[in-house]
């Protein structure tokens, strides 16, 4: 399902009142694995130790599929973050304000965009965009969406939105994405996968010993 927001999104970027916020000193993302440890699947927020899966996995998918484990990944312990670890996450990336077109943005956008992946805002498009679904509610059927665009020249903007629940896409195709999350800790590390893998494999050998 496609839904266009564009014109709700410009009247948010425009319209909406800017969130100044103070970026914290003590932040540091660092891109993990999950399958393999050179995988790149996670970015680990090491102050909150939040560990915050790519959002290329779930691109096109609507929220009722993710909540529906389209991908696994809810078996796998992921959640949909809520709105305030995404601006905490946008915090330690280093954005300075939400809802505007702030300058100051753009190497926190493009920071995000290298760790967790990006689109293009619409095929053909030059720039690029991100609408990934969290867990607040929207209206009735409705769910938010934290965006990021970045144009080639200074458009970097962030804003909240609303689409409908089985959307798959918006904005003449940029597709949906999710921001799923997990406690680091509780994520298993590359290699516990591997030798859960094994042990599964060998014992079949085991037991007919």
């Amino acid at each position: 399902m496609h839904v266009s927001c564009t014109r709700a999104l410009v009247v948010a970027a425009c319209c909406a009142p800017a969130l100044f916020i103070t970026p914290r000193a003590d932040a540091a993302l660092v891109s993990a694995g999950l399958f393999a440890p050179a995988d790149g699947l996670l970015t680990h927020d090491t102050e909150t130790d939040l560990a915050w899966l790519d959002l290329t996995p779930t691109a096109g998918l609507s929220y009722n599929q993710v909540s529906a484990d389209a991908g696994g990944w809810l078996t796998l312990g992921f959640r949909y973050a809520t709105s305030a670890e995404v601006l905490a996450l946008w915090t330690a990336a280093g954005m300075v304000s939400v809802n505007s077109s702030d300058d100051a943005n753009i190497p926190a956008v493009d920071l995000l965009g290298s760790l967790m992946g990006t689109t293009p805002f619409f095929p053909g498009s030059p720039f690029t965009a991100t609408s990934a679904l969290i867990a607040d509610p929207g209206s009735a059927g409705f769910r938010l969406i934290g965006r990021l665009v970045n144009t080639p020249t200074n458009g970097h903007f962030n804003a909240w939105n609303s689409i409908p629940a089985d959307a798959t896409h918006v904005d003449n195709g940029n597709p949906v994405h999710s921001y799923l999350v997990a406690d680091y800790n509780d994520v298993p590390a590359p290699p516990t996968f591997l030798a859960v893998g094994a042990s599964l494999a060998l014992s079949p050998l085991r037991r007919r010993r």
